[in-house]
């Protein structure tokens, strides 16, 4: 029986999309330029200081046509209007953003953060803190640290950040061991304040504190968190005044990490262009919003050529963790209504593109499968001088003509390439790509950036009717491996598990020669 969501009426454009993919599969992007000189001017569009080129895709005015049909017959439009009323709606939250520089706990995260920064916030012994260590021991929350790295450029201070994302105390430890305890704030992100991996390292901190310190007391001055379980952080020590709620500005960027790291004024910069992008996504027109054709770009690929993957390479150095965040939204975002996956843990879903060029690019360049690709660009780099700069997208450039177009064997004819490699030289092309540009990589710019992407995956849940699917095969990953840890700790044995799990454990076992305590979030 049709549901409110999956009517006959509604599924039109989906029959037509699927008949038009029937005449569009065996295109080619030579084919596609070819018949429309004016092709690079009609697909593509700038907003918000965001160039995007959408041209290089296996596209026709046709195909966005019928994909605009299917997001309005997928009610993209009203989903867009709910998402920016629904207050404290996991993901990007307009509202929530709107609201942070006005309730009084982000009045508190603000005023403490500028305190920290103008040396105001001491620690125990009456010195000013160096160094803010944030402790979010969960390699899924990319976020801070990668906003972190995106516009440390522009931090004037010397406060340095150091964010703690991974389960290894000898490596914690060294790091400790380059610090003074009495220059040194920690701030403790756990929403439940019980996650192993996280306390492990809290822990480990406050005992570094304290002997040290050699007073209780200090734990109040080296110590925030970002919890919603205020008790157990006041347990552990923290001023109630100094524990945060867990919200976040967008997917993963849990907001007082970001701002402390940052600076509340390189902090709001950045806020300022995720809103702006947020005010486009919520008012444009479908098909001049920059989002919305990314994301339904997307849904062409997954859901009817049956594209597993996608690469995102920003030509910038500091944008070299972006990838691993944007990744992360798209596998949390869940499989499409063909039951394909997006964005599976492959290599190809991106890096920082100058060091892709020789590796994983070169495999996109001369493979088979379908791995569309989105470039960012600027046109300014403020370190790197008008000639390298130019270099710079001049490989950018050249990289998705040749994804598109590829090289085909009469190219090489009379060359000097021996005869035996030429029959490695030539290139089917026919990848797709879209291409972003920017002027410069400014807090503004960065904020637009994140925002397009959460709006762009957004857009494919809706219009695609994906669901979201990590949480569940991660929840059982978990409840068996602490099954696992138990049995490793004290050396028990249990038949229920298979041959080679049951081989692993004992072949562990006689290697390590010590049970030794193992931590599972």
């Amino acid at each position: 029986m049709p549901t409110a969501e999956n009517t006959p009426l509604m599924n039109i454009p989906l029959q037509a999309l699927k008949v038009h993919h029937q005449l569009m599969k065996n295109s080619h992007l030579l084919q596609l330029f070819a018949e429309d000189h004016q092709r690079g001017e009609r697909f593509s569009m700038e907003e918000k200081g965001l160039y995007l080129d959408y041209s290089k895709n296996l596209i026709t005015a046709k195909t966005m046509e019928l994909l605009l049909e299917l997001a309005r017959a997928r009610k993209l439009p009203e989903k867009i209007d709910e998402r920016f009323m629904a207050f404290g709606e996991i993901g990007c939250q307009s509202a929530f953003r709107q609201a942070l520089q006005k309730d009084e706990e982000s009045a508190r995260m603000t005023d403490l953060a500028n305190r920290i920064w103008n040396g105001e916030w001491t620690g125990h012994s009456g010195m000013r803190i160096k160094t803010v260590i944030n402790i979010n021991v969960n390699e899924s929350d990319p976020g801070p640290p990668m906003a972190y790295q995106a516009l440390k450029g522009f931090i004037r201070g010397d406060v340095a950040t150091i964010f703690i994302t991974r389960t290894n105390n000898l490596n914690f430890c060294s790091i400790l061991n380059e610090l003074n305890p009495a220059e040194t704030l920690f701030n403790v992100v756990s929403d439940t304040f019980t996650c192993r991996k996280t306390m492990v390292c809290a822990h480990t901190a406050r005992r570094w504190v304290l002997k040290a310190m050699r007073d209780e007391c200090a734990v109040a001055r080296h110590f925030t968190a970002v919890s919603l379980n205020e008790e157990e952080a006041r347990k552990f020590g923290i001023d109630p005044g100094n524990i945060f709620a867990s919200r976040s500005l967008g997917s993963r960027l849990v907001d007082f990490p970001t701002m402390v790291g940052l600076g509340t004024g390189i902090f709001q910069r950045m806020l300022a262009g995720i809103r702006s992008m947020d005010q486009h996504f919520s008012t444009a027109p479908l098909n001049r919003n920059l989002p919305v054709t990314m994301g339904l770009l997307r849904v062409w690929y997954c859901n009817f050529y049956g594209s597993r993957q996608m690469a995102l390479l920003p030509y910038h150095r500091w944008l070299s963790n972006l990838p691993v965040y944007v990744n992360r939204l798209v596998t949390c975002s869940g499989s499409s209504m063909e039951a394909m996956p997006i964005g599976e843990p492959d290599e190809r879903n991106g890096k920082e593109a100058t060091n892709m060029q020789h590796a994983i690019c070169q495999q996109i360049l001369h493979g088979s499968t379908m791995c569309p690709c989105d470039f960012i660009g600027f046109c300014r780099d403020e370190e790197l001088d008008g000639g390298s700069s130019n270099l710079l997208m001049a490989k950018m450039f050249a990289l998705t003509k040749s994804l598109a177009f590829g090289r085909h064997a009469s190219e090489f004819q009379g060359g000097k390439c021996p005869d035996s490699l030429k029959q490695y030289l030539p290139m089917e092309g026919n990848h797709p790509s879209n291409t972003i540009l920017a002027e410069n990589l400014t807090p503004e710019v960065f904020g637009e950036l994140l925002a397009l992407y959460e709006h762009a995956v957004y857009t494919q849940q809706v219009v695609g009717q994906w669901g979201i699917m990590d949480r569940q095969g991660m929840e059982v990953g978990k409840l068996e491996a602490r099954n696992i840890a138990m049995e490793l700790e004290n050396g028990s044995t249990t038949t229920g598990h298979d041959s080679s799990t049951s081989c692993l454990i004992r072949h562990y076992r006689n290697l390590s020669g010590t049970t030794g305590k193992i931590y599972v979030s």
